[in-house]
């Protein structure tokens, strides 16, 4: 087991560098909050979060490729996301939009796998900075357990990564 961890934790520390993660509970439902700084700026941030061809460029949950976006931001709005293979779809509404600083939205995953549950979170994106960095923290609340959290918490970690590196390679260009 030693030999193990003296593998993994030094990987673990580069994958989380710059991140923050926090998990709260409550009598019946868990909170994960995560955030990450960015050398983009919070428009550049903005758009790669919300603009249908910029998504499809780097999010992929479950190393599935998006290849269909409805993104109406404004309260009330739709967001959908379907992914390649039909296997995976997330639906949600716009409850509260503060453009490039803050959207509330629900988080409805229907995953077309027999042994997975659909599930339903609320999601809160708060976007922070200016023309030189930025920071997005990302909080999702409805979990019923802790246990429910660490895949969430992993897939979030490997789609900011993936964030990151895209506006990286992006950035001056937009």
């Amino acid at each position: 087991t030693h030999d193990l961890l003296a593998y993994i934790l030094p990987h673990c520390e580069w994958a989380f560098q710059n991140s923050k993660f926090k998990i709260q509970n409550s009598d019946t439902m868990s909170t994960l909050q995560i955030s990450k700084e960015f050398p983009a700026s919070k428009e550049q941030l903005f758009a790669a979060w919300t603009d249908a061809a910029e998504l499809k460029q780097w999010w992929k949950p479950l190393g599935k490729q998006l290849v269909h976006v409805e993104n109406n931001i404004a309260p009330g709005g739709t967001v959908k996301y379907v992914f390649e293979d039909d296997q995976l779809a997330i639906h949600g509404m716009y409850e509260k939009v503060v453009d490039h600083k803050l959207l509330e939205y629900t988080w409805n995953w229907h995953v077309k796998a027999s042994n997975v549950n659909d599930a339903a979170y609320k999601l809160s994106i708060a976007f922070d900075g200016d023309q030189q960095r930025s920071r997005i923290s990302i909080t999702q609340d409805g979990f019923e357990s802790e246990d429910n959290i660490h895949p969430h918490q992993e897939g979030w970690e490997k789609a900011l990564q993936d964030l990151k590196q895209y506006l990286e390679g992006n950035v001056g260009a937009g």
